[in-house]
C-alpha cells in the first residue's frame, strides 16, 4: 500500500485504520509542500516513522520530471532526498515517480541517484525484486469489478501485453 503527496489525511485518517488492521504502507512525502495546510508537517513525517511506516521521496514539487532540465531534476531528486533524510534520519531509499511519468533518462538518472526502489503508476504486478516496480492506483470511482482485477491480476491479455509494451518502450526507447 503506498501513498503519494504527503497528505495531512495520510496521518489523519489512513494511519489509524491501517495500525489497526495491523498493515504497513509506504508514504511518498513531497518536500516542498511541507507544513502548508492539508500536508505533512515534518514532525508528522516523523509520527509516521513511528508508526511503523516507511517514508519515500515523491520530489519536491510534484513535476514531470521529464520535461526538467538538469538542475531542476536534481532538486527534485537528489537534493530533496537529501532534505527528506535530514528529517527521517535515514537515507531516502525509495522514490515514486510523479505522475508516472516517466522515460529511458528519468530511470538512469534515478539509478545513478542509487534509489533501492522506484515506483511508477504503471499499473500490473510489483515484483519484489524489482528496483522499477508498478503500481495500481485505486481512486474514490474504482468499482468492485475494477478492485478485484487489481487484487486477483485478472487481467486480460490485451491489457497485459500492452502494458509490457508500454513499460519497455519507456525504460528503453522513449
Amino acid at each position: 500500500i503506498t501513498f503519494d503527496d504527503g497528505n495531512k489525511s495520510d496521518l489523519e485518517i489512513a494511519t489509524p485504520l491501517l495500525v489497526q488492521h495491523g498493515l504497513k504502507a509506504a508514504f511518498f512525502v513531497l518536500l516542498g509542500r511541507l507544513g502548508d495546510p492539508h500536508y505533512l508537517s515534518a514532525e508528522d513525517i516523523c509520527a509516521l516513522q513511528n508508526e511503523g511506516m516507511e517514508i519515500g521521496l515523491h520530489g519536491r514539487h510534484h513535476l514531470n520530471w521529464r520535461s526538467l532540465e538538469k538542475d531542476d531534476l536534481m532538486d527534485e531528486t537528489k537534493i530533496a532526498a537529501k532534505d527528506l533524510s535530514e528529517i527521517t534520519g535515514s537515507a531516502s531509499e525509495k522514490v515514486a515517480i510523479p505522475f508516472g511519468s516517466y522515460n529511458r533518462n528519468v530511470i538512469a538518472h534515478l539509478k545513478r541517484m542509487h534509489f533501492r526502489k522506484i515506483l511508477t503508476s504503471d499499473s500490473g504486478v510489483a515484483r519484489l525484486h524489482d528496483q522499477i516496480q508498478a503500481r495500481t492506483s485505486l481512486r474514490a470511482d474504482t468499482t468492485m469489478e475494477q478492485l478485484d482485477a487489481v487484487v486477483n491480476n485478472r487481467y486480460g491479455i490485451k491489457t497485459r501485453l500492452r502494458r509490457r509494451l508500454s513499460k519497455f518502450v519507456r525504460q528503453n526507447i522513449v
